[in-house]
């Protein structure tokens, strides 16, 4: 679908769609109850989490994470936020920077039982799991499938207005997320930017396993950076493509999504990739 037809007809599979016609959408982003989590209460929240997940009949949080932006060629802050979001309730986990995730986070974020769906989240994973140790599994990465949807841009905010039919608002991307206190610009931003893979995900039909694969968590972090050069033909998005560039009617497993437990695409560092 282009963006000629009618933009407040719904979600809709792929498209092409230009900032301007992304800006004729209303704003809409995350209306639920959104909880700061620090401390001792990250058990309530990941309970609360895994609740709501299974209430809403589907498995499935929104994931996300914020760091300090980086204004010096070479610098790089740690992950000072992990966000998990179900379709009313956000959680915003603020993250040490020396002891990480909290236990239960950890947990959660590990469960096979809980899919985590985020929007290109490779570098995320990789830090978490090289930072800290904390194996981030069954996260699935939006990229690729709407990708091989047709879907043009792949930024966040793209695939919003192609799935969910809103602008979502981007302007508070470059704010201090180490500081002390969150503003509720900031809140309402985080939260939606988990919520929106979410709905995202939902709309786009939940596809099965057997068309968005997660990445074998059973081998080994070490074992995974030793994976062989990338066959000629397979795409970084783990799309296949016939000759011409058609993409063929199925995904698989890249070789960089098994090095960091999501399926990847073509995923820029954390601090500049475009959402």
């Amino acid at each position: 679908m282009t963006e000629s037809q009618h933009l407040g007809s719904g979600p809709r599979n792929g498209g092409v769609l230009s900032k301007d016609a992304i800006n004729q959408l209303p704003v809409g982003g995350f209306r639920g109850r959104i909880e700061v989590v620090e401390g001792t209460s990250a058990a309530a929240a990941c309970d609360a989490l895994r609740a709501g997940a299974a209430r809403d009949g589907a498995p499935v949080l929104g994931f996300d994470t914020e760091s300090r932006p980086a204004f010096k060629r070479g610098e790089r802050h740690p992950i000072a936020l992990v966000q998990l979001a179900t379709a009313d309730f956000a959680c915003l986990f603020r993250i040490d920077p020396q002891s990480g995730p909290p236990p239960a986070l950890r947990d959660l974020l590990a469960s096979r039982d809980v899919i985590k769906v985020a929007q290109g989240p490779a570098d995320e994973v990789r830090e978490l799991r090289d930072r800290w140790r904390v194996e981030a599994r069954r996260v699935l990465d939006l990229v690729p499938i709407a990708r091989a949807a047709g879907c043009s841009p792949l930024s966040l905010r793209a695939l919003a207005a192609a799935y969910l039919a809103i602008r979502i608002s981007k302007g508070a991307q470059t704010s201090n997320w180490a500081a002390p206190r969150l503003s509720e610009r900031q809140r309402r931003y985080a939260a939606t930017d988990a919520w929106a893979c979410r709905e995202i995900f939902l709309a786009m039909g939940a596809p099965p396993a057997a068309e968005v694969r997660v990445a074998d968590e059973q081998r080994s972090a070490r074992g995974a950076r030793r994976r062989p050069p990338r066959r000629r033909g397979a795409s970084v998005a783990g799309v296949e493509r016939r000759a011409g560039g058609r993409v063929r009617g199925e995904t698989r497993r890249t070789d960089s999504a098994a090095a960091d437990g999501s399926v990847s695409g073509r995923a820029l560092p954390a601090h500049t990739r475009t959402r």
